[in-house]
């Protein structure tokens, strides 16, 4: 009995590593992730993520549409405080003055690339 079930755990886990598309939630982690880094601070975090038009493109890469909201962890003083104005008036740019809490609907082309790790975003153009 114990083996049957090591055996389906075990497949069931080769089948998530192997699936065809990355979850919403790795999409949603991955996303907040870049914005995080890119401005070397963490201010965000991805809610409600949608996926559309979700395509693999070969083998090893995976093409979506995707839509959420942007929930603000920190408010853009705070951040200008922490990565500094350059970084700030950047995100100003891109969002407007904002306060934690706030949160921005978001729409985004997103690349990931199967690696031995699972998905990994690789590129994401952000929709006006």
């Amino acid at each position: 009995m114990k083996i049957r079930y090591l055996a389906a755990l075990a497949a069931c886990m080769a089948l998530t590593a192997c699936s065809g598309s990355p979850s919403d939630s790795r999409m949603a982690s991955q996303i907040a992730g870049q914005y995080n880094q890119e401005f070397g601070v963490d201010f965000v975090q991805v809610r409600h993520l949608s996926e559309s038009k979700g395509h693999k493109d070969g083998d090893k890469r995976y093409v979506s549409d995707v839509s959420y909201e942007l929930e603000f962890t920190k408010s853009l003083a705070e951040v200008r405080d922490q990565a500094g104005p350059v970084q700030a008036l950047e995100l100003d740019v891109m969002f407007g003055d904002f306060h934690a809490g706030d949160t921005k609907h978001v729409r985004n082309r997103v690349v990931f690339e199967k690696t031995d790790k699972g998905w990994v975003l690789s590129d994401s153009r952000r929709e006006e």
